[in-house]
């Protein structure tokens, strides 16, 4: 059978595909801070958009000035929390701080447990006043990088801010005209989708700061029953080091265990053993367990998608990277409930 040649249509076709394909990627890559910028926004919009519809509902006021309510509402609080978190953070830190130089001298010396500890690991060098004095060089030789890395921060910070604003505002709007562009079949079940994606978002976020919440104050209580001092200090560190997925908790411990052992041997070992337990229960019985009724999710799916947030986007990703796999979840779970309508009452609905 003689061979049909291949239309000259069809060949433009795929290589216009390739080139479109490969245009996409290389804009992907160039844009992915702002693509970044974009998605947190709109993660941001989602979680504060039950709040903007309340008072929207309540006040009977325009979408922009609930949008403004509750923006006020929310910079108090989290201003609120900064103080109450920074305050004694500063006041007791600073204590700490101007006990740091007669702590390394004692231990130069030999006195005291951390002077123990230097002697019986032959530490002496490391805690010569030349090493001591290269440390602090370090720190005021790369002050000029931090105070850059806090202002790319604090833009980052403003354009997402910024954008999130734009979509509590202007959102709910423009996906209304998006769904009514599709086919009247359809738009009841994309707005049903869309509405268990935005739960599956606040889900986590409230699961996470529950978590968080137990950590710091788990913490306290221990390091003040066997008298750390900065017990509120280190509380508040294992907080908010616990909202990092991952490596937070193990972070928070790190802090606790090294001031409890520069306080005491017997303290730090105590507080070794009750971080490594708290860390167990933690991921196999509280974290699974939140995460389970607030996102619905395996918690085989919770470490995966985890693991490939932080492979692909670092911290940033182990953030996003569990309400996400809630919204692909739920997107598939729609897609199989539709085409197997014998199943659907097999599957939980989330």
């Amino acid at each position: 059978m003689e061979r049909q040649p291949i239309p000259w249509r069809t060949i433009w076709a795929a290589i216009s595909a390739v080139v479109a394909t490969l245009t996409a990627l290389y804009l992907i890559t160039l844009l992915s801070r702002v693509l970044l910028w974009i998605a947190l926004a709109a993660l941001l919009a989602t979680i504060l958009g039950p709040a903007v519809n309340f008072v929207e509902l309540r006040l009977r006021c325009r979408r922009s000035l609930a949008v403004a309510v509750v923006m006020l509402l929310s910079t108090l609080v989290a201003s609120g929390l900064i103080y109450a978190v920074v305050s004694p953070l500063v006041n007791q830190g600073t204590s700490y701080a101007e006990q740091v130089p007669q702590f390394l001298e004692d231990a130069r010396e030999g006195k005291g447990a951390a002077g123990n500890f230097v002697k019986r690991y032959n530490l002496e060098e490391r805690f010569s006043q030349e090493n001591i004095n290269k440390f602090t060089n370090s720190l005021t030789s790369g002050s000029w990088s931090i105070a850059k890395q806090i202002g790319n921060a604090l833009a980052a910070l403003i354009s997402i801010l910024t954008l999130g604003i734009v979509m509590l505002a202007k959102g709910p709007a423009a996906l209304s005209a998006g769904v009514d562009l599709l086919p009247e079949a359809k738009r009841e079940r994309v707005r049903t989708v869309g509405a268990r994606c935005a739960k599956a978002v606040s889900g986590y976020m409230a699961g996470n700061l529950l978590i968080s919440l137990v950590a710091g104050t788990t913490n306290f209580i221990f390091l003040t029953i066997i008298d750390v001092p900065f017990a509120l200090v280190l509380a508040v560190w294992v907080s908010i080091s616990d909202l990092i997925p991952l490596i937070g908790a193990t972070l928070g411990a790190i802090a606790v265990v090294l001031v409890a052992f520069l306080d005491a041997p017997n303290k730090g070992l105590a507080a070794l053993i009750f971080c490594l337990l708290y860390q167990l229960f933690e991921n196999n019985v509280l974290g699974v367990a939140v995460m389970s009724r607030t996102v619905h999710l395996d918690p085989l799916i919770v470490l995966t998608s985890m693991l490939i947030g932080v492979e692909l986007l670092g911290i940033i990703g182990a953030f996003v990277a569990i309400p996400v796999a809630g919204m692909v979840q739920v997107i598939v779970r729609d897609i199989w409930q539709h085409r197997n309508p014998h199943a659907k009452a097999a599957i939980t609905s989330s």
